[in-house]
């Protein structure tokens, strides 16, 4: 079989929390809502320390969020990009920044899987 024969979809985002966790690492800013979602989902563990928060990602983040080898693909880059426009993203997640949330190392999605999928997400519609 020659691997033109297959497509890859990732279907994670059917999962609890998943939104939430593509949402930070895909953006490095969430709102507080977010944030409690996205614990209360066990994808982000916060640590605060007067006005700053630490949020840490969780294994069961990346098990949702982490692209695959078979992720790299123009087809996934759309269908995750419908995905996320169906579960309400907004151009302005990208614009949002938090001066009092800090990221801990690893925490956004592989620079080129970014990049690609905020392409996607530009020009995607649902």
């Amino acid at each position: 079989m020659n691997d033109a024969d297959f497509l890859y979809l990732d279907f994670r985002f059917r999962e609890a929390g998943w939104l939430e966790a593509m949402r930070l690492r895909l953006t490095g800013s969430v709102p507080d809502e977010v944030v409690s979602d996205g614990v209360r989902n066990q994808v982000f563990e916060v640590e605060k320390e007067g006005e700053r928060m630490t949020i840490n990602i969780t294994d069961h983040c990346l098990s949702l969020t982490e692209p695959t080898e078979q992720s790299f693909t123009e087809e996934n880059y759309a269908h995750v990009a419908r995905m996320l426009k169906m579960k309400g993203f907004r151009a302005d997640w990208l614009r949002s920044k938090r001066p009092d949330i800090v990221l801990c190392a690893g925490a956004l999605l592989n620079e080129t899987y970014r990049k690609k999928l905020i392409s996607h997400l530009s020009s995607t519609s649902v």
